[in-house]
């Protein structure tokens, strides 16, 4: 084998089918070590993904094709396979969701969800958030929150301090979920005691993450 089939990555597939290759990019910074859509990458290639700092190898997919030039980011592409670990005690989040009130009870939710999970796994899932209100609290003044994989759902009540003064009540807590067969995602909404309620209690400091059990 002369240095010549190994010239470039494409050649050197037949010689070194299963040899793996940290393919930095050059376009955006040198040695840059993520993907990028404008870098051209070679079956065995290894890049980290921007969206969530894993390793990707580049191994073509049911298709098996030998290289990608652009397409989506290897955390999304099917062609590339995840190097990163996977299993008891890996973290999901933290993400920050956005509760909004309104006119009805339940808050309008947004960047809610904890996806790319593993079906069938039990997670511990904890949430965070401050309700905050202009006048003082009141016993109606309590919110559900309710996480929910597939059929399987859990509820945390946040119970607000009654004491003619306090403006703001903390949530703190965390619970066991188990996502069945073909779910891969945990999903959080939640809802005051009456219409319009959620309307006057602000959500800050809201983080959702989740720890796998098993």
């Amino acid at each position: 084998m002369s240095l010549e089939s190994l010239a470039d990555p494409l050649s050197s597939l037949r010689y070194l089918p299963r040899g793996m290759n940290f393919a930095t990019a050059e376009e955006v910074a040198v040695n840059d070590a993520y993907w990028a859509a404008t870098h051209q990458y070679v079956k065995n290639d290894v890049a980290l993904s921007s969206v969530d700092d894993g390793a990707y190898i580049f191994l073509g997919g049911t298709t098996n094709v030998t290289t990608a030039f652009g397409g989506a980011d290897p955390s999304a592409d099917p062609d590339w396979v995840s190097l990163k670990p996977s299993g008891v005690n890996t973290l999901s989040g933290p993400i920050v969701p956005v509760a909004t009130g309104g006119a009805t009870a339940a808050y309008t939710m947004t960047v809610n969800s904890l996806t790319g999970l593993s079906a069938s796994t039990t997670w511990c899932v904890s949430w965070q958030c401050t309700a905050t209100k202009a006048i003082a609290l009141v016993a109606a003044d309590f919110i559900k929150w309710t996480l929910t994989a597939g059929a399987n759902s859990a509820t945390i009540c946040q119970v607000p301090v009654v004491d003619g003064a306090a403006l703001s009540s903390t949530c703190a807590n965390s619970v066991v979920l188990t996502l069945p067969a073909l779910t891969t995602t945990i999903v959080l909404t939640g809802s005051t005691a009456a219409a319009s309620t959620s309307s006057v209690l602000t959500i800050t400091g809201a983080r959702l993450s989740a720890v796998q059990l098993s």
